[in-house]
């Protein structure tokens, strides 16, 4: 049946000579089959004349090889076999069946263990010189010269070095040959293997390490030869890198790269029969010492080959019918092979499980296996909590500083978000708020931004190479764009249209482009390169972007922020997160269309109605004290937050903003019993929340005091001026006293008792700037809050400029225009424990000409007061306001046009000067003698000569109390 016209039958007799071969140990019985299956492939039962039956018969004496004799009858009937196998080779002149028959005599040839047989050495020196034997028969020729040397014959393949060494060279001239470079290659694995066992046959080697080596030329793992290659031919190269990686790392110079890209190509071959011949060899290479340096080194590899490499997630039932796309599974096994090193060691465990972070997560591999990660440290004994914190400074390097938006990355971000948020949720939150203050965004364009769209080497305005044949036509094309195009989802839609026409037409060849002239070309050449500069610009700026009248940014935004609603508004909350995430969008007026379902309501309507609706769900008046204050989480009051400031700052209607101040307060109230408690007040924006209601405060008093000159002026003949401010009253008093009462709850909220969050740095400086403000009503409320949290307060020891600003700023506030104030302030500083420093006289300079008058006027008393304590800095703070007066003196020169025509006024920033008078009236007392007389030096030509009516005024009351205290003595 060997020879048999069915194929069935010929695999089953040739299956059945190995299983008959495994249970016979009587060689004379094997030679006897042996010499009968020869004999009828040479004709004893008929001419065998097809290749197949030939190849069939050849493959049935071959797996008598597999036969269960031993001792030395094994070297006689293997040397029986190569009888019959030389007798085959040397008549045969059909290339296919001398391949198989090299191929299957191999299987002898490994059974030659003590010595191989002179005639087997004479035919393999013989056999390829033959004229049938063509580059393919001689690769198989040596591949039976590496089945022949091997342990103690070894020693006989020295012979064949200068063939080999010749086989070699050959290839080098003839590099396009894949034939001649596979020869090639299996003659290096042999020279290897022989100079492996014989350190004395590396010198006659010559110019072999020269070619093998050669990382440029790359020989035997080019990409090109890689892709033509056979299947024996890659796993010799895959052989050809295992020895030089183990035996002859210190040749390669480094240069290991090429090396590690073949490695990784034959692992993720398309055939399945290669790829489990290849795994055991990678296995045993990431096993050695060193091992795990080169899988580290073959995981990034391949995280390199993964960016260009197509996959598909769905497996084909038949290789080769994917087009061209590797299987997913095939990269799953390929990770899982690289990181399966034995005996290894803690750190090893870590840098495999770093190394294999972003490989693990390739789109497709997820798809598949989308626990592959957790899995691999799950078999490297790692926890993925403790790893991440481990390595938290790796892991953001990777995926945060060098972060680039690609599927890959996103999913490797999204599954340690997911292991530890804790560890690289906050340096990511920082990072995307650093990418989002960039402010070139606001500067793109519309026509930049449809410029941007367009392919690279299209143009987008055709106007610069139009002509007088086309010009007509690309002008209706452009009155069209502007005058019949009106939103940006039509603009985009027209644009697309329009590519698509032309490449139609282009396609069926009736698209005819027009002749340029020289001009033309030229001039569609300089715009092809200013396209690419706005393309190449636009394509480096932020992925996520900050402002919504950005064109560039506005259409992934609003997605962005609509779908942000899902991760703090769940279950029956859902509906009401839609509606604030809509509404937000419509406050910000973005640069793209929204939905217009969600526009049809007015804008304002609105507004008022999702504030009543949020004010249902979390306010209710008259509750029990035991009831829970608040039905918001932490998280799901930021994403709303936007919404209630807008409709503080924006609107009018003062039922509106009390309904916003009064869910802020309820938030403001809730207190949280851990850390991991999403109602802890910790997770609260009480920074944006101290701005927001320090600004309504602020904005309320300026009114008042407007409304009250206005009233005063016109209404004062008619109305009482107590009644006027009693009208006032109704209308923003209780706002300015509800917005008060919240900004004291939310201090509260930061005041470090049980539940409460501390107050950080920026809260308590935002409290701080609040003390400079010039309403007295601000101040009033920021030293409340100050006093609320004064568990929080900085002190020296924990952060020492934060605890001088803060000495500062209270210093200054006891000696506020306004008495309650004051007494506010003496109360903070002796609960905060606070101790006056004489570092503190050059920050104080900076309040005597701070901007506002009455800091301006605070700053002057406290100096004043410092100096009573530390007398010995008066004549050096003088000298210092002297100065500080001389160089306040310059005037900002008037801004003319070009026929010298004044069009802005010279501005004197007199200001300055006026606080400088303020503090020598406060200082006047503490002068001595010689002080007095320079001080009255400056006073007669200087100061009381200044050029503004008010400086001149707050001089003269100077001069006065200095005359007044010090005349009688000194004058």
């Amino acid at each position: 049946n060997l020879h048999s016209k069915e194929d069935l039958a010929r695999d089953e007799s040739v299956a059945a000579c190995r299983s008959l071969a495994l249970q016979c140990s009587d060689s004379g019985a094997l030679e006897g089959l042996l010499h009968h299956l020869f004999d009828v492939f040479h004709g004893s039962e008929g001419k065998l004349t097809v290749a197949t039956h030939k190849i069939s018969v050849l493959d049935g004496a071959g797996n008598l090889s597999y036969n269960a004799v031993t001792g030395s009858s094994v070297q006689k009937l293997a040397s029986s076999a190569a009888d019959h196998f030389i007798k085959v080779l040397d008549t045969e002149v059909h290339e296919k069946t001398l391949i198989h028959a090299l191929e299957v005599f191999s299987l002898w040839c490994t059974k030659f263990s003590n010595e191989v047989p002179n005639k087997v050495l004479d035919w393999l020196k013989k056999g390829p010189g033959l004229k049938t034997s063509t580059a393919g028969v001689r690769t198989a020729y040596i591949g039976c010269m590496s089945a022949c040397f091997n342990g103690n014959t070894l020693g006989q393949g020295v012979d064949f070095i200068p063939y080999l060494l010749k086989t070699v060279e050959k290839a080098v001239g003839q590099a396009t040959q894949v034939p001649i470079v596979t020869e090639a290659l299996s003659a290096a694995c042999l020279l290897l293997k022989i100079v492996s066992s014989d350190v004395g046959a590396d010198k006659n080697l010559g110019n072999f390490w020269i070619i093998v080596l050669d990382m440029d030329k790359q020989l035997f793992v080019s990409e090109k030869f890689l892709t033509l290659a056979s299947d024996n031919a890659l796993y010799h190269v895959l052989l050809l890198c295992e020895r030089l990686l183990l035996d002859h790392i210190d040749k390669l110079n480094g240069r290991t790269q090429p090396l590690h890209k073949a490695i990784v190509y034959c692992l993720t071959a398309p055939s399945s029969s290669l790829r489990l011949r290849c795994q055991p060899v990678v296995r045993k290479l990431v096993s050695t010492l060193g091992g795990t340096q080169l899988a580290r080194s073959l995981l990034k590899e391949l995280t390199r080959f993964l960016e260009t490499a197509r996959v598909h997630s769905i497996d084909s039932d038949k290789e080769g019918d994917s087009g061209g796309e590797m299987s997913a599974k095939v990269l799953v096994s390929c990770i899982t092979v690289l990181c399966s090193g034995a005996n290894l060691v803690a750190e090893d465990r870590q840098m495999l499980a770093l190394d294999s972070l972003i490989c693990s997560h390739h789109p497709a591999i997820v798809a598949i296996a989308p626990d592959l990660w957790l899995k691999l440290l799950k078999y490297l004994k790692l926890e993925p909590e403790v790893f991440i914190k481990q390595f938290e400074e790796n892991i953001k390097k990777m995926l945060i500083d060098e972060y680039t938006p690609t599927q890959c990355l996103e999913n490797c971000l999204e599954t340690v978000v997911e292991l530890n948020p804790e560890v690289i949720l906050p340096p990511l939150v920082i990072h995307v708020g650093e990418i989002l203050g960039d402010p070139a965004i606001l500067h793109v364009t519309k026509t930049e931004y449809f410029t941007f769209l367009m392919p690279e080497g299209e143009l987008y305005d055709k106007s610069v190479v139009s002509g007088k044949d086309h010009e007509n036509e690309l002008d209706a094309r452009n009155m069209k764009r502007e005058s019949k195009v009106y939103s940006y989802k039509e603009q985009l839609e027209e644009i697309q249209l329009r590519r698509e026409l032309e490449d139609k037409k282009r396609k069926q060849g009736k698209l005819k482009e027009p002749e340029l002239t020289v001009k033309q070309k030229e001039a569609m050449r300089l715009q092809l390169e200013k396209e690419s500069a706005i393309r190449s610009k636009l394509t480096q700026l932020p992925f996520i972007l900050r402002d919504l009248q950005s064109p560039l940014a506005a259409s992934c935004l609003i997605q962005l922020y609509v779908e942000l609603r899902h991760c703090v508004f769940t279950g029956e909350q859902s509906s009401l997160g839609e509606l604030v995430a809509h509404v937000s969008l419509r406050l910000r007026a973005p640069q793209c269309d929204l939905d217009p379902r969600w526009e049809e309501e007015d804008v304002n309507v609105a507004v008022a109605r999702t504030i009543k609706t949020l004010h249902r769900a979390t306010v209710r008046s008259r509750r029990p004290h035991h009831e829970p204050t608040v039905h918001l989480t932490a998280p799901a009051f930021c994403y709303v937050f936007p919404l209630l400031r807008s409709a503080l700052l924006t609107r009018s209607d003062d039922d509106l903003v009390t309904l916003s101040l009064q869910i802020i307060a309820e938030h403001a109230q809730m207190r949280g019993e851990s850390l991991k408690d999403l109602h802890h007040p910790m997770l609260l924006p009480r920074r944006q929340m101290f701005e927001l209601l320090i600004d309504l405060i602020s904005n309320h008093s300026t009114l008042v005091q407007s409304l009250l000159g206005i009233l005063h002026d016109f209404t004062h003949d008619f109305i009482p001026r107590q009644r006027s401010v009693s009208l006032l009253g109704s209308v923003s008093g209780r706002v300015q006293q509800q917005a008060e009462a919240t900004l004291l709850d939310l201090a509260m909220s930061g005041s470090g008792e049980e539940g409460c969050a501390f107050a950080n740095s920026d809260e308590i400086q935002c409290l701080l700037s609040a003390l400079q403000n010039p309403s007295a009503v601000v101040r009033d409320a920021a030293l409340r809050g100050l006093a609320a949290m004064v568990r929080a307060l900085p002190t020296s020891k924990q952060n020492y400029e934060e605890a001088v600003r803060l000495t500062r700023r209270i210093w200054v506030a006891r000696f506020d225009v306004v008495e309650e104030n004051r007494a506010l302030a003496d109360q903070l500083w002796e609960v905060a424990g606070l101790e006056l420093s004489a570092v503190l006289w050059e920050d104080l300079m900076s309040d005597v000409i701070h901007p506002v008058d009455e800091i301006q006027k605070a700053g002057a008393e406290a100096l004043a007061a410092l100096l009573k304590e530390k007398t010995k800095l008066v004549d050096l703070v003088l000298n210092q306001l002297l100065e500080m007066y001389n160089s306040k003196l310059v005037v900002v020169p008037p801004k003319l046009d070009s026929f010298g025509r004044v069009i802005e006024q010279p501005i004197d920033m007199w200001e300055p000067r006026s606080g400088v008078a303020l503090a020598l009236t406060q200082i006047a007392p503490l002068l001595n003698s010689q002080s007095v007389v320079r001080l009255i030096t400056f006073f007669v030509p200087t100061g009381l000569g200044d050029r503004n009516q008010q400086v001149r005024k707050n001089m003269l009351a100077a001069a006065l109390a200095a005359v007044d205290i010090h005349g009688k003595v000194e004058f």
